[in-house]
């Protein structure tokens, strides 16, 4: 299958992040990671910040043997050295801290990865364990590619089989530079996944003259739509992923202005009340 256009550059993700809080609140963006690794044959970080050292155990850490059992890529009773079989590498790594965001920030300026995956609880709060204190700040100063899990939605990879359900892509644009990256991007996870009918559907707030045009991928299986809304951009683009059934939001991100800085950019906006997965590209 060639996906390249005269635009495109192909993502390939060697290094994959997963800061966790060992909660249950985290499982669904566990299992993104490692479905996500294993397609890419990658290396898997599993980072927990230790707020409460006491606490602790590196037992505590999901399972990827486990899970890969579950899902029938491994046999019963397989071992460590299996797993790297597989072509994956994982690395968990337990460092103490009492601010998660400074600490895993710090991380990836040192050591970037090619996509971080993390869960977040939106506007439930923010209650310093390491999903909510990581989110914005990831988004703001990482400038790295994040897949995004709220809690509570579903995902489209289900944990108990790994199976993937990815078939509604909304990816919201505005200007033709930022909105192509976004089409890149989710044109080569959903290629990276094996994704044989998908839906497309770009988004544009604002006058129909202004949409920008992109270079989508013609594949046999997958459809382009696009809509033209009017309204307040966050207000339209929730609207927009809830009348969609959107499995995935493809956005690019920065900021651009002092109300930017203040109320957080148009991507942290939409996801305080996003209730799917969102991937988010620095634009």
């Amino acid at each position: 299958m060639d996906i390249r256009s005269d635009t495109s550059e192909d993502v390939i993700f060697q290094n994959i992040f997963h800061p966790t809080d060992l909660t249950c609140n985290s499982e669904a963006a566990f299992v993104h990671a490692l479905q996500i690794a294993l397609r890419c044959r990658a290396e898997l970080i599993v980072y927990h910040v230790m707020v409460d050292r006491d606490r602790f155990s590196s037992k505590d850490f999901p399972s990827v043997r486990g899970l890969l059992t579950q899902w029938g890529v491994m046999p019963m009773g397989s071992q460590r050295e299996d797993v790297i079989k597989t072509g994956l590498r994982i690395k968990k790594i337990a460092r103490p801290g009492d601010d998660p965001a400074r600490v895993i920030t710090r991380h990836l300026k040192k050591t970037p990865a090619d996509l971080v995956v993390l869960a977040t609880h939106g506007r439930q709060g923010l209650r310093h364990d390491t999903q909510d204190a990581v989110a914005e700040p990831v988004t703001r100063q990482a400038h790295t590619m994040t897949l995004f899990l709220p809690t509570g939605c579903r995902g489209f990879i289900k944990q108990h089989t790994g199976q993937i359900n990815l078939r509604n892509i909304l990816i919201p644009v505005a200007k033709k530079s930022s909105a192509q990256i976004a089409v890149n991007a989710a044109v080569h996870l959903a290629h990276l996944l094996d994704c044989e009918e998908v839906v497309f559907t770009l988004v544009h707030v604002g006058a129909p003259q202004s949409m920008p045009a992109v270079n989508p991928v013609e594949i046999p299986g997958w459809e382009w739509r696009s809509s033209e809304v009017r309204g307040n951009v966050v207000t339209c683009i929730n609207a927009a992923i809830e009348h969609h059934r959107a499995d995935l939001v493809v956005m690019t991100t920065g900021h651009h202005g002092i109300l930017d800085t203040l109320r957080g950019s148009t991507t942290e906006r939409v996801l305080r009340d996003a209730k799917c997965p969102m991937l988010t590209i620095p634009a």
